[in-house]
């Protein structure tokens, strides 16, 4: 049977979509953190909850700690494979990506600026555990809460791959001459420790920058959104609306809106703002950023306006301007040819008109005979 082209694209959609699935996702709720995987059975991670840890039958960290206390976390690493492997378990710091999304995969160094409460700094340890094929592991480690006066929610996790299955699996890619995916076995289990009276602490944002660059090959303004409150906003109640002005005008150039978001406690985000295939010019600019927590009937609804201004140079929008779709803004030009026609119209007429007048004078004077000598 003849697959028709659309029929193709949407088995490569749901082919891609299937391994995003596999790549493993993972999801802030209100209330919880869930686990997620794309082991493929190959391997199963189970949290073990602390003993301060009230709902014990799930699969994710969430308990309160008081200030010089400390809760023992514990994971159990199921080997489904016909083969003995290695696990490699590491702490993280919970992150908002672009999408609005937490993310506890995120193993990077990288450290929002307002952050108090370092999750892997708090004594979780980066542990690589080899199962034999078809045994069951255990990870173990504590968290501490120092003895300061920080009140407030601390978003962690701990990721978990497989060096010895993900390399398997590259080789294996290699022989058929596809491409390589890196971490194809892992998973992600996240931690909330609420720390005091977290009801007290509100998230806040503020707007960090506002940088030309460029996205999808097209000119774009990011703007890097903080909330710099150690809370966060959950259940995807979030939504933001970015508008670019000329600074000084209420006309609204470009703008982007994205709902349904969480953000994590102490971390930022980046909300582009595309000019598409408009030609961005050099200036003086403002962003405002409407940021909007549930509807207005929720108790805790509540908008957030915030404003930016910035500048984009002719050397960055000369670099956003390299798209090749991009419709060029000739109204100079235009301009100046309506200019240069205006001019040579007039200075026809005034040359009509000087000419005609030189040629009526002549007409009008009596011609002279000359007198004949005798």
């Amino acid at each position: 049977m003849e697959i028709g082209w659309n029929s193709q694209k949407f088995l490569v959609k749901f082919a891609i979509l299937w391994a995003m699935v596999l790549g493993g996702s993972f999801i802030f709720g209100q209330q919880h953190v869930a686990a997620a995987s794309n082991s493929s059975a190959e391997f199963q991670v189970k949290a073990i909850p602390p003993e301060q840890q009230t709902t014990q039958n799930t699969n994710f960290f969430s308990f309160d700690l008081a200030h010089g206390q400390t809760a023992q976390l514990g994971l159990t690493i199921t080997n489904n494979s016909n083969a003995t492997q290695t696990f490699k378990v590491k702490p993280t710091v919970g992150v908002t990506n672009d999408q609005g999304t937490v993310l506890y995969s995120d193993t990077s160094k990288t450290r929002d600026s307002s952050l108090k409460l370092d999750f892997t700094k708090l004594g979780p340890e980066v542990k690589t555990i080899t199962v034999a094929a078809g045994q069951t592991g255990t990870y173990t480690t504590s968290v501490t809460i120092p003895e300061n006066n920080f009140t407030g929610a601390i978003v962690g996790g701990f990721y978990i791959n497989s060096p010895s299955l993900n390399e398997a699996a590259m080789k294996k890619k290699s022989k058929k001459n596809s491409v390589s995916i890196r971490n194809v076995y892992s998973y992600a289990i996240g931690a909330l420790i609420n720390v005091g009276d977290v009801s007290t602490i509100q998230p806040n944002f503020r707007i960090r920058t506002v940088k030309p660059t460029v996205v999808n090959q097209k000119g774009a303004v990011v703007t890097n959104i903080q909330n710099f409150n150690a809370n966060y906003v959950s259940g995807r109640k979030l939504a933001m609306t970015a508008r670019v002005y000329k600074r000084g005008s209420t006309e609204k150039l470009f703008d982007n809106t994205v709902l349904n978001m969480n953000f994590a406690p102490n971390s930022n985000m980046n909300l582009p703002v595309s000019w598409g295939n408009t030609e961005m010019e050099a200036g003086n600019y403002t962003m405002k950023v409407t940021i909007t927590r549930g509807l207005k009937s929720d108790m805790d609804h509540k908008v957030w306006h915030l404003t930016k201004n910035f500048t984009i140079t002719p050397a960055q929008a000369s670099r956003a301007n390299q798209n090749p779709n991009l419709k060029k803004n000739y109204m100079w030009l235009i301009i100046l040819l309506v200019v240069v026609l205006v001019l040579l119209v007039s200075v026809l007429l005034v040359y009509v008109y000087k000419r005609g007048k030189q040629t009526n004078t002549s007409a009008g004077k009596p011609q002279q005979r000359r007198k004949r000598k005798k």
